[in-house]
């Protein structure tokens, strides 16, 4: 009985679903696992999805967010001082004497930290707002100094509060949308996720990357909201580089008129016109001689010089310009200790421009082989005051440069072409004292390398080719050990030459170094010479001029010998 209740219950079932059918016109359709979920239109909460808290603002440079936070404060907006120096880093900050320096073509600005008095060149003067704060331990400069003086492209937003700036040349990886319906910028990278904009057509992104499964990317659209679209609905990636319009003080220029062909003259004690006049006698097509006058001696930036009238007097008689050096080779002063204060950099400054006035010089070469990454900012904060004097007292200003590399990037050419007149780079030391292995002091690789190099940071009329009238006798030794020990002494032309011949070597062509080589054994020690010669020179003034830079300088005056004077002597 139970089991025909059952069938009947069955059978009315199966009656009631061909009913629903015929009523229906179809049979019922289960979800599609595959289907493709619904769009969000829900729209975001900005300011939650940032993490914004009150009075904070969004910082976005160059497409990127900042970790920072800005302030919105009664009085204006405020950046941290740790953003503000990536947009220009001539906004310097003295974190001893408490101190804001930001230099132009123009003069130095001085702020301090919750006042509104302030130094502008050589005025004091009040301000309608505080230029610095400080806050919760950080510091912060206002915008509205920002915007005056930082090369920049830059604006403040609302909703969320942000403030998005673009520095000037800076190269950025842009997406044009070409899907306005899937051109959504949302939270996530899911279209069931809230929308943070709607992007049209022809909109730009920046700083896109690759996503989840890489159907979606995160990016930062022109006006500073990052989020995720969907990568189908943009174009090709294309660069382009950013020109913020700011309008600034141009830096001037004190060049010659001719072909700069410069000599480093050393020396140790002070001499007068009678020894340069020696020191010059087989010497012919140079026009400035860079004698080493000045060494730090302390902290507090002074000097010792060895400047004399005299030489001036005659190195003008001989039609002459007189760059004095000076260096930062003094053990036991440390470089950071002395360019780190605004009084100590002043000091050696002042010492420097009257000692060079005081003779009747014509510029200053700063020769500062000792800069660290740590000393780098006040390196060149020194250079910017030393080259507002210059200007204001005619002076050529010129700095010395290694090859540019990795490892000391911090010398910052490119900002160095501002404030110098003359970039020169030191184009040899390509194997040094330190080295390990012996090599050229300057292969012809070596000097193109540089070269290019510098042209990439620097104009052209403003690069000097550093060239060597020296070279290395490397001696290779093995003790009984079998430690293998590799030292090296520098020596001029000819003395190399003598020694060479002294142990019956032969030079041979190296054509791929341009220069003469030699090797040979002598009691026990093995010697090798890549020499600098009059042939080598001619090779590297050739990049020289077919670089069109602006001259050379050699070093140093002595040991040369004298057919390498046709060779830098200006063709008639």
């Amino acid at each position: 009985m139970v089991r025909v209740k059952k069938t009947a219950r069955f059978l009315f079932i199966i009656c009631m679903l061909l009913f629903m059918v015929t009523a229906c016109g179809e049979a019922p359709k289960l979800p599609d696992k595959d289907a493709e979920p619904t769009p969000s239109t829900e729209k975001a909460d900005a300011e939650a999805y940032y993490g914004l808290k009150d009075g904070e603002l969004l910082l976005v440079t160059n497409g990127v967010q900042e970790t920072e936070r800005g302030l919105l404060l009664s009085d204006g907006v405020y950046i941290p001082y740790s953003v503000a120096a990536q947009w220009d880093d001539r906004l310097y900050w003295n974190e001893a004497e408490e101190e804001l320096i930001v230099s132009n073509a123009e003069g130095l600005y001085r702020y301090w930290p919750g006042v509104t008095r302030a130094q502008e060149k050589d005025e004091f003067v009040e301000t309608e707002k505080p230029q610095l704060l400080i806050q919760d331990g950080t510091l912060y400069v206002a915008y509205s100094l920002v915007t005056r003086f930082c090369n920049i492209r830059s604006q403040v937003l609302e909703a969320p509060g942000r403030v998005v700036a673009y520095a000037d040349g800076a190269t950025l990886s842009a997406y044009t949308v070409t899907d306005a319906e899937r051109g959504q910028l949302r939270t996530e990278g899911d279209v069931t996720t809230p929308i943070l904009a709607e992007l049209p057509a022809g909109e730009k992104v920046y700083a896109a990357d690759a996503a989840g499964d890489g159907s979606w990317v995160k990016a930062t659209t022109a006006d500073g909201l990052t989020g995720y679209i969907q990568k189908d609905a943009l174009g090709n990636m294309e660069s382009t580089m950013v020109e913020s319009g700011f309008s600034e003080p141009e830096y001037e220029r004190l060049l010659l008129e001719d072909e700069v062909r410069l000599v480093w003259h050393q020396i140790f004690s002070e001499q007068g016109g009678g020894a340069l006049r020696e020191a010059l006698d087989d010497v012919s097509g140079i026009n400035v001689i860079c004698p080493t006058w000045f060494k730090i001696t302390a902290v507090d930036g002074s000097v010792t010089s060895l400047a004399s009238a005299s030489y001036v007097e005659a190195a003008h008689e001989m039609g002459l310009q007189v760059w004095g050096l000076v260096d930062d080779f003094t053990p036991g002063v440390p470089g950071y200790e002395v360019l780190s204060g605004s009084e100590s950099r002043a000091n050696l400054i002042g010492q420097l421009v009257a000692e060079i006035k005081r003779v009747g010089a014509d510029g200053i070469n700063i020769d500062f082989e000792y800069i660290t990454r740590e000393s780098a900012p006040h390196y060149m904060q020194f250079l910017r005051e030393l080259y507002l004097v210059c200007r204001e007292e005619s002076l050529v200003l010129s700095v010395d440069n290694y090859v540019p590399d990795s490892s000391n990037g911090f010398y910052q050419l490119e900002n160095q072409k501002d404030v110098a007149d003359y970039v020169i780079v030191m184009t040899y030391d390509e194997h040094h004292s330190k080295s390990e292995e012996a090599g050229s002091t300057a292969s012809i690789e070596f000097v193109e390398q540089g070269a290019a190099a510098v042209l990439a940071q620097v104009p052209k009329e403003q690069v000097l080719l550093g060239l060597p009238f020296f070279a290395r006798k490397w001696m290779t030794t093995t003790a009984e050990d079998g430690t293998v020990s590799v030292t090296s002494e520098a020596g001029g032309m000819q003395g190399l030459r003598d020694f060479a011949k002294e142990n019956g070597a032969e030079w041979v062509w190296n054509d791929i170094c341009k220069q003469y080589y030699t090797e040979f054994t002598a009691e026990g020690v093995f010697y090798q010479i890549w020499l600098e010669d009059a042939t080598s020179l001619s090779y590297k003034i050739k990049i020289m001029q077919d670089s069109e830079l602006a001259g050379f300088a050699c070093w140093k005056l002595g040991l040369e010998t004298s057919d390498v004077w046709e060779v830098l002597s200006p063709a008639e």
